[in-house]
């Protein structure tokens, strides 16, 4: 906002001369100094971010794909290699696609829709585990840490009356 301000670097008419965002960023670090100190602490940043995402996302794709999986076991390397490799060609044709903003907003509304179907069956499949779980230990851990049921409550609160 200083360098718009001060008038170092017009980065509005950058930005509507067809510039895009990064190469205003790039501009406005260009500006700064120690620049190219300032450029290679981004760029590391910027690979350790997307390194950690990319790992934590294909972890947490992997053991959901998996029909059974121990909960102090991992999934398969080549499993999450896999969805790695989908996690990271997507990006990457986007980027080598000369496509404009409103093809990337399409795009990104048509692939939302099967994800969108897919945390629908996760979400569902959370509640169904919830209730089989509740049924199945829910009462041997009331009576074990002295905590009475909502049914129990309701009753009392009836014979109070």
């Amino acid at each position: 906002l200083f360098q718009q301000i001060s008038g170092r670097i017009d980065a509005a008419g950058m930005i509507s001369a067809g510039a895009s965002p990064s190469e205003v960023i790039i501009e406005i670090i260009g500006q700064l100094p120690f620049s190219e100190v300032v450029l290679v602490i981004l760029t590391l940043a910027m690979v350790a971010f997307y390194a950690s995402t990319f790992d934590a996302i294909t972890l947490v794709v992997s053991e959901y794909s998996l029909k059974k999986i121990d909960s102090e076991k991992e999934p398969p390397k080549l499993l999450r290699a896999f969805w790695a490799i989908i996690f990271i060609i997507l990006p990457i044709a986007l980027i080598f696609n000369d496509s404009t903003l409103r093809i990337l907003q399409t795009l990104s509304i048509v692939a939302a829709f099967p994800l969108a179907l897919i945390m629908g069956l996760i979400i569902y499949s959370f509640f169904k585990d919830v209730r089989k779980d509740t049924a199945q230990y829910g009462e041997n851990l009331m009576k074990e840490h002295n905590l009475a049921s909502f049914s129990e409550v309701a009753i009392s609160k009836k014979r109070t009356k």
